[in-house]
């Protein structure tokens, strides 16, 4: 899974990257939204974390260059200002999911189980169980989704 880490605020950036870290996802972190576009335009992205506001503009830039593209992008807002308006708006305007600072390292994960679900990365890492009503799917940890929760690591205190 590629993931586009659009940050200027060096917390958000480090938080994303240090639970990101050991997983397998390919990153990339830029502060600016036009160094986003031209990493768009040149590699293949499943995943967007952006800023509401990053130093040379704001999230809708981001999301109508995904738009123009016609490129189908899980697009997580970074809610900095925790401004609700802001975030209605924004999944008016086509945003997937909203995550409010500071970031949490389960919400990190459940973006990163959901994309894996969008992208049908998961495609038989579940399968009908034959047991009872209560084990109606059951990972295979073959890969895919059930790979990538093992992998997961819970935050320590």
């Amino acid at each position: 899974m590629h993931i586009l880490i659009v940050a200027s605020r060096l917390e958000n950036k480090d938080r994303l990257l240090s639970v990101l870290d050991g997983l397998p996802v390919t990153t990339c972190a830029v502060p600016k939204i036009e160094q986003a576009i031209e990493v768009l335009s040149s590699s293949p992205i499943d995943l967007i974390f952006c800023e509401e506001r990053v130093t040379d503009g704001f999230y809708g830039e981001l999301l109508a260059a995904v738009d123009r593209q016609n490129l189908m992008i899980r697009f997580v807002l970074i809610l900095c200002t925790g401004k609700w308006e802001e975030c209605i708006e924004a999944m008016r305007l086509g945003v997937t999911d909203v995550l409010q600072t500071p970031l949490e390292p389960s919400d990190i994960n459940l973006t990163l189980v959901r994309t894996m679900r969008d992208k049908n990365y998961a495609n038989r890492a579940f399968h009908e169980s034959p047991g009872s009503a209560l084990e109606t799917l059951a990972p295979e940890y073959a890969g895919g989704i059930g790979e990538l929760r093992m992998l997961i690591r819970r935050p320590t205190a």
